[in-house]
Protein backbone atom coordinates (compact mmCIF):
# COMPACT_ATOMS: atom_id res chain seq x y z
CA UNK A 1 0.00 0.00 0.00
CA UNK A 2 2.73 2.31 0.86
CA UNK A 3 3.91 1.74 -2.31
CA UNK A 4 0.87 2.59 -4.38
CA UNK A 5 0.77 5.67 -2.33
CA UNK A 6 4.50 6.85 -2.62
CA UNK A 7 3.94 5.94 -7.01
CA UNK A 8 1.19 8.17 -6.96
CA UNK A 9 2.82 11.30 -5.30
CA UNK A 10 5.49 10.77 -7.41
CA UNK A 11 3.62 10.60 -10.53
CA UNK A 12 1.56 14.08 -9.11
CA UNK A 13 5.22 15.55 -8.18
CA UNK A 14 6.48 14.95 -11.72
CA UNK A 15 3.21 16.05 -13.26
CA UNK A 16 3.80 19.15 -11.71
CA UNK A 17 7.48 19.25 -12.19
CA UNK A 18 6.89 19.02 -15.92
CA UNK A 19 4.63 21.36 -16.26
CA UNK A 20 5.99 23.96 -13.63
CA UNK A 21 9.44 23.44 -13.47
CA UNK A 22 9.62 24.37 -17.19
CA UNK A 23 7.89 27.88 -17.33
CA UNK A 24 4.48 27.53 -18.29
CA UNK A 25 3.84 28.40 -21.72
CA UNK A 26 1.43 28.52 -24.94
CA UNK A 27 -2.39 28.97 -25.11
CA UNK A 28 -5.39 27.16 -23.14
CA UNK A 29 -8.71 27.18 -23.53
CA UNK A 30 -11.99 25.78 -22.88
CA UNK A 31 -15.06 27.01 -24.62
CA UNK A 32 -16.02 30.65 -23.26
CA UNK A 33 -12.30 32.26 -23.01
CA UNK A 34 -8.49 31.22 -22.83
CA UNK A 35 -4.69 32.57 -21.61
CA UNK A 36 -2.07 33.12 -23.21
CA UNK A 37 1.72 32.34 -21.60
CA UNK A 38 4.55 33.42 -23.24
CA UNK A 39 8.04 34.47 -22.45
CA UNK A 40 7.00 35.64 -18.90
CA UNK A 41 3.72 37.45 -20.37
CA UNK A 42 0.02 36.76 -20.04
CA UNK A 43 -2.86 37.76 -22.15
CA UNK A 44 -5.95 36.74 -21.30
CA UNK A 45 -9.88 36.83 -22.24
CA UNK A 46 -12.20 34.62 -20.05
CA UNK A 47 -14.70 35.27 -17.39
CA UNK A 48 -13.75 36.67 -13.60
CA UNK A 49 -15.02 33.96 -10.76
CA UNK A 50 -18.58 35.77 -9.65
CA UNK A 51 -18.94 37.75 -12.99
CA UNK A 52 -20.31 34.65 -15.75
CA UNK A 53 -21.81 37.11 -17.78
CA UNK A 54 -19.19 38.74 -19.92
CA UNK A 55 -15.12 38.24 -20.31
CA UNK A 56 -12.12 40.22 -19.10
CA UNK A 57 -9.47 41.02 -21.15
CA UNK A 58 -5.92 42.04 -20.55
CA UNK A 59 -2.38 41.23 -20.59
CA UNK A 60 0.91 41.90 -19.13
CA UNK A 61 3.87 40.40 -17.01
CA UNK A 62 3.25 38.34 -13.93
CA UNK A 63 5.07 36.32 -11.33
CA UNK A 64 4.20 33.33 -9.24
CA UNK A 65 3.42 33.49 -5.91
CA UNK A 66 3.01 29.31 -5.24
CA UNK A 67 -0.19 28.66 -7.42
CA UNK A 68 -1.10 32.46 -7.51
CA UNK A 69 -0.13 33.81 -10.49
CA UNK A 70 -0.12 37.98 -9.90
CA UNK A 71 -0.59 39.95 -12.91
CA UNK A 72 0.38 43.30 -13.41
CA UNK A 73 -1.83 44.36 -16.64
CA UNK A 74 -0.60 47.21 -18.91
CA UNK A 75 -2.37 49.32 -21.78
CA UNK A 76 -4.77 47.21 -23.81
CA UNK A 77 -4.12 46.88 -26.94
CA UNK A 78 -6.77 44.69 -28.31
CA UNK A 79 -10.19 45.06 -29.31
CA UNK A 80 -12.74 47.35 -27.25
CA UNK A 81 -15.94 48.67 -27.44
CA UNK A 82 -15.85 52.42 -29.15
CA UNK A 83 -18.14 55.03 -30.38
CA UNK A 84 -18.23 55.81 -33.81
CA UNK A 85 -19.72 60.18 -34.35
CA UNK A 86 -21.65 60.21 -37.53
CA UNK A 87 -23.52 63.23 -38.86
CA UNK A 88 -26.73 63.77 -37.68
CA UNK A 89 -29.90 62.89 -39.58
CA UNK A 90 -31.54 65.37 -37.80
CA UNK A 91 -30.93 68.81 -36.12
CA UNK A 92 -33.47 68.07 -32.76
CA UNK A 93 -32.19 64.67 -31.75
CA UNK A 94 -29.40 61.89 -31.37
CA UNK A 95 -29.79 58.41 -32.58
CA UNK A 96 -27.39 56.03 -31.09
CA UNK A 97 -27.10 52.01 -32.63
CA UNK A 98 -25.73 49.90 -30.80
CA UNK A 99 -24.32 46.47 -32.36
CA UNK A 100 -21.93 43.74 -31.74
CA UNK A 101 -18.61 42.87 -32.42
CA UNK A 102 -20.21 41.47 -35.84
CA UNK A 103 -22.02 44.15 -36.56
CA UNK A 104 -25.06 42.66 -35.17
CA UNK A 105 -27.83 45.33 -33.62
CA UNK A 106 -28.21 44.40 -29.87
CA UNK A 107 -32.04 45.00 -28.57
CA UNK A 108 -32.16 46.02 -24.45
CA UNK A 109 -28.81 48.11 -24.03
CA UNK A 110 -29.42 50.60 -21.45
CA UNK A 111 -28.31 53.96 -22.65
CA UNK A 112 -28.07 57.06 -20.42
CA UNK A 113 -27.31 60.80 -21.35
CA UNK A 114 -25.27 63.16 -18.49
CA UNK A 115 -24.34 66.32 -17.82
CA UNK A 116 -20.91 67.97 -17.45
CA UNK A 117 -20.96 66.72 -13.77
CA UNK A 118 -22.24 63.21 -14.41
CA UNK A 119 -25.59 63.57 -13.43
CA UNK A 120 -28.01 61.76 -15.29
CA UNK A 121 -30.30 63.13 -17.55
CA UNK A 122 -32.16 60.94 -19.39
CA UNK A 123 -32.27 56.97 -20.13
CA UNK A 124 -34.15 54.44 -22.33
CA UNK A 125 -32.95 50.84 -23.63
CA UNK A 126 -32.49 49.86 -27.57
CA UNK A 127 -34.87 48.66 -29.34
CA UNK A 128 -35.45 45.46 -31.70
CA UNK A 129 -32.51 47.21 -34.56
CA UNK A 130 -30.10 48.57 -31.73
CA UNK A 131 -31.55 52.02 -31.89
CA UNK A 132 -32.18 54.78 -29.04
CA UNK A 133 -33.54 58.21 -29.68
CA UNK A 134 -33.00 61.31 -27.49
CA UNK A 135 -34.20 65.00 -28.49
CA UNK A 136 -31.13 67.57 -28.24
CA UNK A 137 -30.43 68.81 -24.85
CA UNK A 138 -27.95 71.65 -25.03
CA UNK A 139 -27.08 70.17 -21.18
CA UNK A 140 -25.82 66.73 -22.71
CA UNK A 141 -21.93 66.36 -22.38
CA UNK A 142 -21.80 62.59 -21.84
CA UNK A 143 -23.53 59.40 -23.21
CA UNK A 144 -23.41 56.36 -21.43
CA UNK A 145 -23.99 52.62 -22.48
CA UNK A 146 -24.43 49.70 -20.46
CA UNK A 147 -25.01 46.40 -21.53
CA UNK A 148 -25.40 43.55 -18.94
CA UNK A 149 -22.45 44.44 -17.20
CA UNK A 150 -20.19 43.45 -19.99
CA UNK A 151 -19.61 46.89 -21.52
CA UNK A 152 -19.72 50.06 -19.41
CA UNK A 153 -18.95 52.19 -22.09
CA UNK A 154 -18.68 56.35 -21.55
CA UNK A 155 -18.23 58.96 -24.02
CA UNK A 156 -18.01 62.30 -24.62
CA UNK A 157 -21.08 63.75 -26.86
CA UNK A 158 -20.47 65.67 -30.19
CA UNK A 159 -23.26 67.94 -30.73
CA UNK A 160 -24.75 67.51 -34.30
CA UNK A 161 -23.87 63.85 -34.56
CA UNK A 162 -25.61 60.26 -33.72
CA UNK A 163 -23.45 57.71 -32.97
CA UNK A 164 -22.48 53.78 -33.31
CA UNK A 165 -21.54 52.29 -30.67
CA UNK A 166 -19.92 48.85 -31.40
CA UNK A 167 -19.59 46.68 -28.14
CA UNK A 168 -16.56 43.95 -27.88
CA UNK A 169 -18.64 42.27 -25.05
CA UNK A 170 -15.63 42.38 -22.73
CA UNK A 171 -14.58 44.40 -20.20
CA UNK A 172 -11.06 45.74 -20.50
CA UNK A 173 -8.58 45.04 -17.45
CA UNK A 174 -5.46 47.42 -17.31
CA UNK A 175 -3.11 49.35 -15.31
CA UNK A 176 -4.28 47.32 -12.75
CA UNK A 177 -3.30 43.92 -10.60
CA UNK A 178 -5.07 40.81 -11.79
CA UNK A 179 -4.66 37.14 -9.54
CA UNK A 180 -5.56 33.78 -10.95
CA UNK A 181 -4.93 30.36 -8.88
CA UNK A 182 -3.56 28.16 -11.68
CA UNK A 183 -3.04 24.47 -11.28
CA UNK A 184 -1.84 21.39 -13.32
CA UNK A 185 -4.00 18.68 -13.68
CA UNK A 186 -1.39 16.37 -16.18
CA UNK A 187 0.69 17.68 -18.85
CA UNK A 188 -1.95 18.94 -21.44
CA UNK A 189 -4.75 20.83 -18.88
CA UNK A 190 -4.68 23.21 -15.50
CA UNK A 191 -7.15 24.19 -13.55
CA UNK A 192 -7.83 28.10 -13.40
CA UNK A 193 -9.46 30.42 -11.29
CA UNK A 194 -9.57 34.25 -11.99
CA UNK A 195 -9.62 35.68 -8.29
CA UNK A 196 -9.53 39.53 -9.05
CA UNK A 197 -9.50 41.86 -11.71
CA UNK A 198 -8.57 44.68 -9.49
CA UNK A 199 -6.32 42.91 -6.69
CA UNK A 200 -4.56 45.37 -3.24
CA UNK A 201 -1.75 43.78 -1.90
CA UNK A 202 -1.54 46.08 1.16
CA UNK A 203 0.86 45.17 3.79
CA UNK A 204 0.53 41.35 3.27
CA UNK A 205 0.44 40.03 -0.44
CA UNK A 206 0.24 36.55 1.09
CA UNK A 207 -2.54 37.29 3.45
CA UNK A 208 -4.46 38.90 1.27
CA UNK A 209 -3.94 36.37 -1.74
CA UNK A 210 -4.86 33.84 0.77
CA UNK A 211 -8.01 35.63 1.40
CA UNK A 212 -9.12 36.07 -1.86
CA UNK A 213 -8.82 32.20 -2.32
CA UNK A 214 -11.09 31.36 0.99
CA UNK A 215 -13.87 33.98 -0.05
CA UNK A 216 -13.91 32.28 -3.58
CA UNK A 217 -14.16 29.03 -1.84
CA UNK A 218 -16.90 30.27 0.61
CA UNK A 219 -18.72 31.25 -2.83
CA UNK A 220 -18.48 28.05 -4.13
CA UNK A 221 -16.30 29.47 -7.55
CA UNK A 222 -15.70 26.64 -9.29
CA UNK A 223 -12.04 26.33 -10.73
CA UNK A 224 -12.24 25.82 -14.69
CA UNK A 225 -10.60 22.98 -16.51
CA UNK A 226 -8.38 24.89 -19.70
CA UNK A 227 -6.53 22.62 -22.02
CA UNK A 228 -3.48 23.33 -23.66
CA UNK A 229 -4.12 24.55 -27.42
CA UNK A 230 -1.48 22.64 -30.14
CA UNK A 231 -1.22 24.45 -33.34
CA UNK A 232 -1.66 21.85 -36.45
CA UNK A 233 1.15 21.84 -38.90
CA UNK A 234 -1.06 20.67 -42.03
Amino acid sequence: MNKLVCGALSAFFLITASVFGQELEGTFRNSTGYILLEGGKITFDIDEAGSPMNNKAGSGSYRQVGDFFVVKTESYTGKRSEAIPTPAAKKDTIVIQVVNSHNAPIQGVLVETLSESGKKLLGGVTNGNGRILFLHNPKIAKIRVFDMGADNLAFAYRPRNDFRVILAGKTVVENRTAVFKISPIDEESISFLFLSSDFDAGKDEQKALDKLLKQAQKRNFLEKRLKKEYSSDY
